[in-house]
């Protein structure tokens, strides 16, 4: 990720503020996302349960809108959590090296591992959606 050439003259917070923007952006968007997919599912569910003593056919779409809009989310995630390490592989390679003592790390502590950790729920949220619906599905 190449550092825009007006950049070059910022200090260490400047750079600091700049990249924890972003990264709180695509955090923001992740929890969208998920926050979305929670509601949607609940209705979706919702929706299949009732009409499970009803017609025949829309009990076959459910399902299907199901593991469609989860396999989108699932999808949308992974690319965020791609532009978080991109974000995470830029302040390595350009920041970093600038050796300024006063530049905070943008994950918060420092390490990179509770980052990660906190990245799991995101992946496997859509994938615990997923099951039941295939489940449903191929019981048909």
């Amino acid at each position: 990720m190449p550092i825009p050439v007006q950049l070059l003259e910022n200090t260490g917070l400047q750079y600091f503020l700049i990249y924890r923007k972003y990264r709180m952006s695509e955090q923001k968007l992740l929890n969208h996302r998920l926050r979305w997919n929670l509601t949607i599912q609940t209705i979706l569910f919702t929706a299949y349960y009732v009409k499970m003593n009803g017609e025949e056919s829309l009990r076959d779409v459910i399902p299907i809108i199901g593991i469609s809009l989860t396999a989108c989310i699932l999808l949308s995630v992974i690319g965020s959590i791609w532009v978080l390490h991109r974000l995470r592989e830029g302040w390595q390679k350009h920041i970093v090296p600038i050796k300024d003592e006063k530049i905070p790390d943008p994950c918060g502590a420092g390490s990179y591992y509770p980052f990660l950790l906190g990245l799991i729920p995101p992946v496997l949220i859509p994938i615990v959606f997923l099951i039941p619906w295939i489940r449903i599905l191929s019981s048909r």
